[in-house]
């Protein structure tokens, strides 16, 4: 048998002394191929290692025998009948050669292994230290050949992942006296490694330099559905993650060890993060778990010590064992009324545990069964009854869902620090907007700058507000109500917010603001004061007010009050449409 696999090994290598000393696949335009090979790609090189022998089936038996090889070269096709000649691809299977299908890393070794002649090897490598390869998987024996006879080079894999799934990077072929060796690496694409998964895709993990990873939704036009287990097991240089929400799960212990981890954010699609996926990542201050997650498994935060604040999913039944065990500065933990159980040692050791918040009533909290092995801190915290849960986002209860047109807005506001909520956990959306706040909302979005001097204004109480209104007046954006007072508590008008926009971009940014939109297509349009006329109209030709959709129509309703939600779109469209297309960057304003 071992005589059989060299003569096949010589046969596949009698035209190396002809090569250079390295060959690499390439494509059809002759460029070396060094990502994401296809099947064509990998049968070329392998009928080029054979020496271009002649084929039993010719290229037009080919043409005739699959209906997906019409854009092949000739060349190309001369390959595929070689490949049918040897056993490699089935002419019968659906009439479809797939020539243009992305092989993973077992699928290219299970090629060279059938042009190898299948040989059998006298030994079974240890694959008891990989978290991927299954002894029982179609490609094992050709993974197995190529490590034990030396054909795949040590450097190809890493523990614990061999990679057989990966997507592939180079695949190069070096000789040598006895035959060839072959590397075969994982495909890199911003510092991430892919496993393709049927019809979706794997993150295997990424090189050790990235720090900020965002992982897409989609790669290959193949949306990204897990992480896989021990991805990025101890990486030392990650502080922050996006999920996205087609990955509809996170493997176990996928992030462990991450000892620089500091926050995560997972989109809403995310589904089931299994065991210890986040354990002692020792940094992590902060993570989002949405609503649509409807497992978390043991030990997932497990030793995250400067985790502070937990809002578990409402869609949980059980809080799983050891879920925060050792999550030494854990303070706050918020529970939905759907939690009916808490499992041993789920809190053991969170010696800061101050409050858990529960949505339901007392009569369910009191129906929760408690395994106290372990969790004996539950009996010294503080537990509140809240009437709703906290957005998993920002922890505010009354954030609109993420369809309502005022959450781009509001988010965009939190986000920058622009705006920020008012107190016992409320944003206030339809809260009226203050002259004071309005001020100090595009202090902030201007960055604050520093101030010096005085103005006239003698009911200025609050010191929140003081530099905000000193800056706009001395820039001649707001005004008072009269030469002594600013009434920063008066509520701002929807013209009076453009109004003060307006003077903004052309006082304070100097902007050119030419431009008028037609107000005549608005019922209410003749109640736009006087004084505020040009810059409504600037507004509305601008895109940054629209009008506000009533039983009667669009109205402009210049007189009412401007709310919170209101003010946070508004602020949110003219960055997007005036500060990002217009300006160029501004010392002290941050990016839009």
């Amino acid at each position: 048998m071992k005589r059989r696999w060299l003569s096949a090994l010589l046969a596949l290598c009698m035209v190396f002394s002809l090569l250079p000393a390295s060959v690499l696949a390439v494509d059809r335009e002759g460029n070396t191929l060094t990502a994401l090979p296809n099947r064509i790609d990998v049968l070329q090189l392998l009928y080029t290692m054979a020496g271009t022998p002649r084929t039993k089936t010719s290229a037009a038996e080919i043409s005739r025998k699959f209906l997906d090889v019409g854009t092949l070269t000739n060349d190309q096709l001369t390959a595929l009948a070689w490949a049918v000649d040897q056993g490699l691809v089935d002419a019968e299977l659906d009439q479809l050669a797939e020539p243009n299908s992305i092989l993973h890393r077992g699928a290219v070794l299970s090629l060279f292994y059938k042009a190898a002649g299948s040989p059998k090897t006298n030994q079974t490598m240890d694959y008891s230290q990989f978290m991927d390869l299954d002894p029982n998987s179609w490609y094992f024996s050709a993974v197995n050949w190529a490590v034990t006879e030396g054909i795949l080079v040590d450097d190809s894999y890493a523990d614990p992942h061999f990679g057989p799934t990966d997507l592939p990077g180079a695949v190069e072929v070096t000789i040598t006296t006895n035959g060839y060796q072959l590397h075969l690496d994982r495909y890199n694409e911003d510092g991430l490694s892919f496993a393709a998964s049927g019809d979706a895709l794997i993150v295997t993990g990424c090189a050790e330099d990235v720090v900020d990873l965002e992982i897409p939704e989609f790669f290959l036009d193949l949306p990204v559905a897990r992480i896989a287990s021990n991805a990025f097991v101890s990486h030392s240089n990650l502080e922050s993650v996006y999920i996205p929400g087609t990955v509809q799960s996170i493997g176990v212990s996928a992030f462990e060890g991450c000892s620089a981890l500091q926050f995560v954010y997972l989109d809403y699609g995310v589904q089931s993060i299994e065991a210890a996926a986040f354990y002692r990542c020792r940094a992590l201050e902060w993570i989002v778990l949405p609503d649509s997650i409807t497992t978390i498994g043991r030990s997932v935060f497990a030793e995250c010590t400067s985790l502070t604040y937990l809002r578990v999913p409402k869609l949980l039944t059980t809080v799983s064992g050891d879920l925060c065990r050792g999550c030494q500065s854990l303070a706050e933990v918020v529970l939905s009324e759907n939690i009916t159980r808490i499992d041993e040692n789920a809190f053991a050791d969170c010696v800061s545990l101050e409050a858990i918040y529960y949505t339901g009533s007392e009569q369910r909290l009191n129906a929760v069964e408690v395994a106290y092995a372990g969790n004996n801190v539950l009996e010294q915290v503080t537990w509140y009854l809240l009437p709703s849960m906290p957005d998993a986002v920002y922890g505010l209860f009354d954030i609109p869902e993420e369809t309502n047109w005022a959450y781009p807005g509001i988010a965009f506001c939190l986000d920058n620090g622009i705006m920020n909520g008012m107190g016992d956990g409320l944003f206030q959306p339809e809260g009226s907007t203050t002259r004071a706040q309005l001020v100090t909302i595009l202090y902030r979005l201007m960055g604050e700058p520093n101030v010096s001097g005085w103005t006239p204004f003698t009911d200025l109480n609050q010191s929140w507000y003081q530099n905000a209104v000193l800056w706009a007046y001395q820039n001649k954006i707001v005004n008072g109500m009269d030469f002594s007072t600013f009434e920063p508590d008066t509520p701002v008008t929807r013209e009076m917010m453009v109004t003060i926009l307006h003077r903004l971009s052309s006082e304070y940014l100097n902007l050119n603001i030419s431009g008028a939109g037609s107000l005549w297509s608005f019922p209410d349009s003749g109640n736009v004061s006087d004084w505020a006329r040009t810059a409504v109209n600037w507004a509305v030709s601008a895109g940054i007010i629209s009008g506000v959709g009533t039983e009667y129509g669009t109205i402009l309703q210049p007189q009412g009050t401007a709310t919170r939600a209101q003010i946070a779109k508004v602020i949110m469209t003219y960055c997007v449409e005036i500060l990002d297309s217009v300006l160029d960057p501004i010392e002290g304003a941050p990016a839009a």
